[in-house]
């Protein structure tokens, strides 16, 4: 690869792995025990497909944590599409976050990570009946943080009648994989390399089936994520295998569209990693018998081998990239509520204006698609920073106060924010729409008004977002001659 070509490639692998390194590392602490800890106070037993279980009971909320959704996913089953949880006898004990996926960062010890970690948390509400239910999926540019992440801790949301799910996802190789190997093994049809996005199914899945327990409503599902899990989101909603399994959508700081890789190039990236690594014999055998630390890569080394950073086109789970599904009105039309913060928008200092750079040009390019195709998402554009901080809103900044975690007095700027985003955000959860009574109306996003719900430090308000910018000059693998998806589809059907 040579010139912008290159250049552009490298670009979106910078800002991949970047958005990596501003994931929340202390997720790891999360699962070191603290020292004089009180023995937890135990909930009744709840049933699950898999057999009788036991949470924490906080009160007000029960919390259950390191629940298996799926079989563990080693030996024969490392790059295979995940199997259903295995029984167990007797009543599990899930007071404590499980293992976290191989990834870099290692303070928390090798004994704290390991493949078996398909597992997830849930925050009820202790008197729950037919609550809403939101599943999150963690950030992390697909390398590193789990569903320990202290951030998306689930306690403030169940306060308020949420009950919420979060979720350990293959990462890095593991969780993004192809091998021509792989491909010749596959039975016709059989999905190929997306294996975190098949993660996240079976969670959904595991959700639709067993929530009831925990006084979840299984018709009324939001998933929501932020960085990584967002971006996967927007796949999967041109994914149909995922369609029966959630009725609404949350996105926060999703990234772009550069750089998405044909199943032949993931396969390329495959053989170089298994080169790389030495793996002997050679080939797939060899790869399995490797341990899965050896697949914790830095950002370094997955950009010197040019491995996937997001879902790649495999043409049966993945069948197009996510531009190239909203620009021919694929996605799954659902509610959706979608922003990014003005700092990772192109802003460069404190202020209320819409920056329409960086992610957030990706998410006005998708708003303007799903106009087009007859559906109105609620935009949202994040610029508040607390008084003794003044800046821009960083990536990821939305998290915590969605989850109620960031640290703030009674009184304060920063309550008052956390308040008003957990009140437009969990009406969205009930009701499908962010209408809140006593706050500032929240209008979709239509051609004409083009409205954006500005969090911002003078005000909540709604303005209408500048022009869309255009879609970026730099080359994709998937778009040749610089122009994105969208735009190539709609010259095509102009001239149709």
């Amino acid at each position: 690869m040579t010139g912008s070509g290159s250049d552009g490639v490298r670009a979106a692998r910078t800002w991949a792995l970047a958005a990596a390194a501003c994931a929340a590392l202390a997720a790891i602490a999360a699962l070191a025990p603290t020292a004089g800890a009180q023995t937890p106070r135990e909930t009744p037993a709840v049933r699950v497909e898999s057999g009788k279980l036991v949470g924490e009971d906080l009160g007000a909320v029960r919390a259950y944590r390191g629940i298996p959704y799926a079989a563990p996913p080693v030996g024969e089953r490392r790059w295979a599409a995940p199997q259903p949880p295995e029984d167990w006898k007797g009543v599990r004990k899930a007071l404590a976050f499980g293992k976290i996926f191989p990834q870099v960062d290692r303070r928390a010890g090798p004994e704290n990570q390991s493949e078996d970690a398909l597992l997830l948390n849930i925050w009820a509400p202790a008197k729950a009946k037919d609550a809403p239910v939101l599943v999150w999926f963690h950030g992390g540019g697909f390398i590193q943080n789990s569903a320990a992440d202290p951030r998306s801790d689930g306690r403030a949301l169940a306060e308020r009648g949420v009950v919420v799910v979060s979720i350990n996802y293959r990462l890095g190789a593991l969780g993004l994989f192809a091998h021509p190997e792989l491909t010749a093994a596959a039975k016709p049809g059989e999905p190929l390399g997306n294996y975190l996005l098949l993660d996240m199914i079976q969670s959904l899945r595991w959700v639709r089936k067993n929530i009831a327990a925990f006084g979840g409503d299984a018709r009324n599902i939001t998933i929501s994520g932020s960085s990584a899990g967002a971006t996967a989101i927007l796949y999967l909603l041109g994914v149909r295998e995922a369609d029966a399994f959630y009725d609404k959508v949350i996105i926060q700081h999703s990234g772009g569209f550069d750089n998405v890789l044909t199943l032949a190039e993931a396969e390329a990236a495959g053989v170089r990693l298994a080169e790389d690594l030495k793996v002997d014999p050679p080939g797939l055998a060899g790869l399995r018998a490797l341990p899965g630390s050896a697949f914790a890569l830095g950002p370094e080394r997955t950009r010197r081998l040019e491995l996937p950073v997001k879902p790649f086109v495999d043409g049966r789970l993945v069948t197009a990239s996510v531009a190239e599904v909203f620009a021919a009105g694929r996605q799954r039309k659902v509610p959706l509520l979608i922003g990014s913060a003005n700092g990772e928008s192109g802003a460069r200092g404190y202020g209320d204006d819409i920056a329409v750079g960086g992610g957030f040009a990706f998410q006005l390019q998708l708003a303007d698609a799903m106009v087009r195709a007859g559906q109105a998402p609620w935009v949202f554009h994040f610029t508040f920073v607390p008084p003794e901080r003044p800046r821009t809103a960083q990536h990821g900044e939305v998290v915590g106060y969605l989850f109620g975690t960031v640290r703030s007095e009674a009184g304060t700027p920063a309550r008052a924010m956390t308040e008003a985003v957990m009140d437009y955000w969990t009406t969205f959860m009930h009701t499908g729409r962010p209408d809140v009574a006593g706050r500032p109306a929240w209008t979709p996003f239509d051609a004409e008004r083009r409205s954006v719900m500005v969090f911002g430090n003078e005000a909540i308000a709604v303005k209408p977002a500048p022009p869309t910018p255009a879609a970026s000059a730099r080359p994709s693998r998937r778009a040749p001659g610089g122009q994105e998806p969208w735009q190539r589809l709609r010259e095509r059907t102009q001239t149709q």
